[in-house]
């Protein structure tokens, strides 16, 4: 059977049915554009320094052209760490230089892996905050964020002066740097389908110490790629 559609354009003068050949093609590539960043792989800058040095955002005052992409920030539970507000600072974000601009890293985010196994230890997740944090974090008003994902449904998570114990083994955190460590101390219990965030920057991170856990069904996908700016492009 003939498609209806091309019977249609076939029905139209020449210049017209070129016109309108390419407006359904321009129009299928959008909605396969909205497709995948709505269910596959979506791109999220890095605003704060919460992440560095693993993820770049800029320094303050230093304005920055850069690909489109949304702007990013990675049930509660109960801690030990006294509830305080802790804000979000530029002050060390560190800023991927490229000719001689600084950029905020992006990152593209699997959006459906979740759907086919469980998170894991040490992938670092965007996912949607629970409301409590934009009280709890300062100026917060993004929709999501990106932490490191340290605790798992079950665990037992204490904090010794800035050394993290899952289970009561000492965590290995290479990816915190000793400058970039704080000294803060608590002890938290994961419940069933919740997952326990912190950014690798401990000195300046508002994250699930502060502000609890955040339930399964917030996940948005973990960070697979940084593509921008190209001389930090890498794979997680």
């Amino acid at each position: 059977m003939r498609n209806p559609v091309n019977k249609q354009l076939d029905r139209l003068p020449g210049p017209a049915r070129v016109a309108a050949d390419w407006l359904i093609g321009i129009a299928i590539a959008v909605a396969i554009v909205l497709a995948v960043r709505a269910w596959v792989v979506t791109p999220y800058a890095i605003p704060t320094a919460s992440m560095e040095p693993t993820l770049h955002c800029v320094p303050s005052g230093i304005v920055k052209p850069s690909p489109p992409g949304s702007s990013l920030q990675p049930g509660q539970n109960q801690s030990s760490v006294p509830k305080r507000s802790r804000a979000y600072s530029l002050n060390g974000c560190q800023g991927g230089s490229f000719l001689g601009i600084r950029f905020a890293d992006r990152v593209l985010v699997n959006r459906f892996i979740f759907d086919f196994r469980s998170p894991h230890r040490g992938e670092i997740v965007v996912f949607k905050p629970p409301r409590v944090a934009s009280l709890m974090c300062g100026d917060l008003n993004t929709s999501v964020l990106v932490k490191r994902l340290i605790g798992l449904p079950g665990d037992k998570l204490i904090e010794k002066s800035g050394t993290i114990y899952v289970n009561g083994k000492k965590l290995d955190e290479p990816y915190v740097k000793p400058d970039r460590r704080d000294t803060l101390s608590g002890i938290w219990r994961i419940g069933k389908h919740e997952y326990f965030f912190m950014g690798d920057n401990r000195k300046d991170s508002c994250d699930s110490r502060i502000w609890g856990t955040v339930p399964r069904k917030n996940l948005i996908g973990p960070v697979f790629m940084t593509y921008w700016p190209p001389n930090r492009i890498s794979f997680s």
